[in-house]
C-alpha cells in the first residue's frame, strides 16, 4: 500500500453517517473560531484561522465519492448553526416567527461552500490549484450572500474582523472587505493543502506568506490624509427604544422631543451642526409641501396632556424649526419623509392621505426652517423595511407581517436618487456631507456612490441609525458600527455616527474610531461595550462631541473602480466551479 492510499484511508470515514459527524465537527469548529473573531471579543486572528476546518473538509470530501459531499455539506451547515444563533439571537425579538428560518439560511452558506468546494477540488492536486480554488469559492459565496441574494445581507464576513489590525485592513481602501477575505482564504488554502516533498512544503509556505505581504503592501497605495475641515460635530443619542414607530404615543412623543430639544440645546455653540438619529422626529412625514398642507387642513392630534387637549400635526416640525433657530447650527434630524402629501375628508367624514413617495429620510434644519431637499434611504434593509418579493404582494406581505412581525407596516419606499449636502460652518467653508441610513452602512455600492458626491466629492459621511433593533445585545451594534469603520476605511471618508441607543461616535478615514467628548445626561448607567480600542456606553442617552477628521487627499483606489474587483471574484469563483463539473477527477500521481 502506497503513503497516498495509507493516509486516504485513515480520513475516510466508512458510512454516510460518519461524513455527516465529521462535517458537524468541521461546522462546530468553523463557528467557535468564527466567534472568537467577532464582536464582543473581536480576536481578529482568529477571522482566518476559522477557515481552516471548512477548508480541510472540503479537501477531504473532495477526495471521496461525489455523494458524500452533501453529507458533509449537510454536517457542515447544522454544526455552523451556533455562530448565527449567537450572534443573532436578537432578532428572536424582532420577529420570532423568521427567527429560525432566517437563521437556518445563514447557516447554510458555509454547508453550499463545502460542498462547492469539494466539487471544484476534485480536479485539483497542485497546491496552488487548491489555495486559489478554495479561495475563489469562498469568495463566490460570500459575495452571493453578502451583495447579491435578496440584495445582500453583508454580515460576519471573513475580512471584517481585521479592521482591528491596521497594517492589514488598510489594503481594503484598495480592494475591499471582499478582496481582503479573498487573500485571506486564499492565505489558509495554501495552509491546507501542505505536504509531499520538502520543495513543495516550501512552496506551499511561501504561498501561504505572500497574500499577507501583498496586503500589507498594498496599503502603500492609499492617498494620504487632507487638511483637516476644521468642523466639529455633536451627536444626540436618544436612547429611544426600536419601537418607536410601532408603539410611540403621541404624549410619549412630545416627551420625548422635549427631552430632545434640552439635549441639542446643551450643546450650545459647542458644534457646527448637530445631528439626531433615525426616525428620531416624532410626528407626521414632513417635507417644506407637506407641513404646508397639513397647515392648510388644519390637520390636529388630540392629546391628552396636562396643558393641551389638542397639538397641530406640524407641532414637532415647528417646535425643529424653532429649536434650529435657538441653537443656530444646522441640524441634521432622521424622520419620515413624503412627496406631494394630499389630504381630504371623506363622505364618512374621515381624513384620508394620499401621496406620491413615502421614505425613511435625513432632513436638514437651517436657516431657521426646513430645507427643500431631503435623502431617502436608498437601500431598505431586508426583512426589516421590505420583504424580499413577497413585498410584490401588499395582501400577503400583510399577513406575513402579522404573524412574524408583531403587525409592522413595511410601507416605505426606496428613494429614487442620491442627495448631498452643504453645512455652511462657522470657518467659512461649506462641509460637504452625505447621509447614509441605518444599515446602508453594510453595502459598500451605495457608500461608494455616495462618497462620490455627484462629481463633488463628500467631506464626510453623516449615519442616521436605529440600533435599538438590537435590544440588548451590544455586540450587535458593536458589530454594525464595524461595518461602518469598513465604508470609512474603503472610501476614505470620515464619518459621523448617531445611533439612538449607542454606539454613537466619529470614525476617522483610516476606519479608526477618534477619540470624543461624551456627556450623560442622565447617568452613565450599566452597559458598556468595548470595540476599536475604546469602551462606549450603551443603551443610555448622551451628547457625544467631536471634530471631524480630514479625508483622504483623493479618492482611494477602491472608491474608484471598487465595483469591479467584487465581480472578478465571482467570475473566478463561476470559471473553477465550472471547471471542477467538466473535467471531473484527475488520477492521482504515482
Amino acid at each position: 500500500m502506497t503513503g497516498r492510499t495509507r493516509n486516504q484511508a485513515l480520513l475516510r470515514p466508512r458510512t454516510g453517517l460518519h461524513w455527516a459527524l465529521l462535517g458537524l465537527a468541521a461546522g462546530l469548529l468553523y463557528a467557535f473560531l468564527g466567534f472568537l473573531a467577532t464582536e464582543p471579543l473581536s480576536w481578529w486572528p482568529f477571522a482566518p484561522l476559522s477557515l481552516l476546518p471548512l477548508f480541510a473538509i472540503a479537501l477531504v470530501g473532495s477526495r471521496a465519492p461525489r455523494r458524500t459531499s452533501w453529507r458533509v455539506a449537510a454536517g457542515v451547515w447544522v454544526g455552523s448553526l451556533p455562530l448565527w444563533v449567537i450572534t443573532h439571537a436578537w432578532i428572536s425579538g424582532v420577529s420570532p416567527v423568521g427567527f429560525v428560518p432566517g437563521m437556518l439560511l445563514q447557516g447554510s452558506w458555509a454547508g453550499l461552500f463545502v460542498l462547492l468546494a469539494c466539487s471544484a477540488l476534485r480536479s485539483r492536486q497542485e497546491p496552488l490549484g487548491i489555495a486559489m480554488t478554495l479561495a475563489l469559492v469562498w469568495s463566490f459565496v460570500e459575495i452571493f450572500r453578502g451583495s447579491i441574494l435578496f440584495g445582500g445581507y453583508a454580515w460576519l464576513l471573513v475580512g471584517h474582523p481585521m479592521i482591528e489590525a491596521a497594517w492589514i485592513a488598510r489594503s481594503g481602501a484598495v480592494v475591499g472587505a471582499y478582496g481582503v477575505g479573498f487573500a485571506l482564504a486564499l492565505s489558509m488554502g495554501a495552509l491546507i493543502s501542505l505536504g509531499g516533498t520538502s520543495e513543495r512544503r516550501v512552496n506551499t509556505v511561501v504561498l501561504a506568506v505572500v497574500p499577507w505581504l501583498v496586503l500589507a503592501g498594498l496599503g502603500w497605495l492609499v492617498p494620504g490624509l487632507a487638511e483637516p475641515s476644521g468642523a466639529r460635530a455633536a451627536i444626540i443619542q436618544t436612547n429611544v427604544p426600536q419601537d418607536n414607530r410601532i408603539a410611540w404615543s403621541i404624549e410619549d412623543q412630545v416627551a420625548g422631543f422635549d427631552r430632545f430639544a434640552s439635549m441639542t440645546r446643551a450643546v450650545g455653540d459647542r458644534a457646527d451642526f448637530i445631528v439626531w438619529p433615525e426616525t428620531m422626529l416624532p410626528g407626521p412625514p414632513i417635507s417644506p409641501q407637506a407641513i404646508a398642507e397639513m397647515k392648510r387642513f388644519g390637520l390636529a392630534y388630540q392629546v391628552d396632556l396636562p396643558d393641551r387637549d389638542r397639538i397641530e400635526a406640524t407641532f414637532f416640525a415647528d417646535e425643529a424649526i424653532a429649536l434650529q433657530q435657538d441653537v443656530g447650527v444646522p441640524m441634521i434630524v432622521g424622520a419620515t419623509g413624503v412627496d406631494n402629501l394630499r389630504l381630504s375628508v371623506s363622505p364618512e367624514g374621515l381624513v384620508s392621505q394620499d401621496d406620491d413617495g413615502f421614505y425613511n429620510s435625513a432632513h436638514v434644519f437651517v436657516g431657521g426652517g426646513l430645507a427643500g431637499e431631503r435623502y431617502d434611504k436608498l437601500r431598505l434593509t431586508i426583512f426589516g423595511e421590505v420583504l424580499p418579493l413577497v413585498s410584490r404582494w401588499d395582501w400577503l406581505e400583510e399577513k406575513l407581517l402579522l404573524i412574524g412581525a408583531g403587525g409592522m407596516a413595511f410601507d416605505l419606499d426606496a428613494g429614487r436618487a442620491p442627495v448631498w449636502f452643504n453645512l455652511p460652518s462657522r470657518g467659512g467653508t461649506p462641509l460637504r456631507v452625505a447621509t447614509p441610513i441605518c444599515f446602508e452602512v453594510a453595502y459598500s455600492g451605495v457608500c461608494r456612490r455616495l462618497a462620490g458626491g455627484g462629481g463633488d466629492r463628500i467631506d464626510a459621511f453623516v449615519n442616521l441609525t436605529n440600533d435599538g433593533w438590537f435590544g440588548t445585545s451590544d455586540a450587535g451594534r458593536a458589530m454594525h458600527l464595524k461595518l461602518a469603520r469598513w465604508r470609512s476605511l474603503e472610501t476614505g471618508i470620515p464619518m459621523v455616527r448617531a445611533a439612538n441607543t449607542g454606539i454613537s461616535t466619529i470614525i476617522d478615514a483610516r476606519g479608526g474610531v477618534v477619540p470624543v467628548a461624551v456627556e450623560h445626561p442622565e447617568g452613565e448607567g450599566t452597559h458598556r461595550t468595548s470595540t476599536g480600542g475604546q469602551t462606549f456606553a450603551t443603551r443610555t442617552a448622551a451628547v457625544v462631541i467631536g471634530d471631524v477628521p480630514p479625508r483622504t487627499r483623493s479618492a482611494t483606489p477602491f472608491a474608484r473602480v471598487g465595483h469591479l474587483f467584487p465581480w472578478l471574484l465571482v467570475l473566478g469563483g463561476l470559471w473553477v466551479l465550472l471547471h471542477g463539473l467538466v473535467t471531473g477527477p484527475r488520477a492521482p500521481r504515482a
